[in-house]
């Protein structure tokens, strides 16, 4: 599928023509503590850190502050994939924090050096029992990258499509994806006129969790058309490079 849609949609990108986007209504799971919990905490944490007097309370408030920045960060994460139906398939696969970040990687989603330093730190803090590299400030600026990337998240989740009606050409074409069943279909309009049926969309190519690599990447065709506007050159070479690093 993969090949098939990134054939069709940027060979004929001139050609190219968004018709409609269609986002699925997300119910956030009910949990005693949140993404914006740990935030907070975070937040206690660091003030503290700037007034600790002694030593070794600067160093536990920084250890807790990392702590609780990397909970609030995967806090998010895990709802957004459970926003996209993959949650079963993530835990029969035994993915960690590095996989997880790796999937809103290739969505399109999160690409940071940063955030990746920054769960580098928390591991060899959480399983090497090293002291935290970060100075108090550098805390602050951690918790301001993550408190963006939880927020970018949480209105992603809420608005991510799940069904995008295409014309190119001609021809009028389907892009969606059943978060229900975590699988994604691409469909072609076949006329009634040339067969002897309804006219009506017929699934060209369909991929669920089984092909992972190829369910990633309509799940980033998905997030690229949204913002896709063939008018506007900065969109048209973002669309491209998207599709082509996918």
């Amino acid at each position: 599928m993969r090949d098939l849609l990134r054939r069709l949609l940027l060979d004929h990108i001139d050609e190219l023509q968004v018709d409609d986007i269609c986002s699925f209504v997300y119910i956030p799971q009910q949990r005693d503590l949140d993404a914006r919990s740990y935030l907070r905490f975070a937040s206690r944490e660091i003030d503290a850190c700037m007034s600790a007097e002694r030593p070794d309370e600067s160093l536990l408030h920084r250890i807790n502050c990392i702590t609780h920045l990397k909970r609030a960060l995967m806090a998010e994460v895990d709802e957004f994939l459970c926003c996209l139906g993959l949650d079963t398939a993530i835990s029969r696969r035994n993915l960690g924090t590095d996989k997880k970040l790796g999937i809103l990687q290739r969505i399109g989603l999160l690409s940071s050096r940063t955030v990746a330093r920054f769960v580098s730190v928390r591991n060899r803090v959480e399983h090497e029992y090293a002291k935290p590299e970060f100075s108090p400030p550098e805390l602050e600026v951690y918790a301001d990258l993550i408190t963006a990337i939880v927020a970018t998240l949480r209105v992603t989740a809420r608005e991510f499509p799940d069904h995008v009606y295409l014309k190119v050409a001609d021809d009028d074409w389907e892009l969606d994806y059943h978060h229900e069943e975590a699988r994604a279909a691409l469909s072609r309009w076949q006329d009634s006129s040339y067969v002897d049926c309804p006219g009506g969309y017929v699934t060209v190519a369909g991929c669920g969790v089984d092909d992972y690599d190829n369910l990633l990447f309509a799940l980033r065709a998905l997030f690229a058309l949204k913002h896709f506007d063939v008018e506007n050159p900065c969109s048209r070479e973002n669309f491209v490079a998207d599709l082509a690093e996918g």
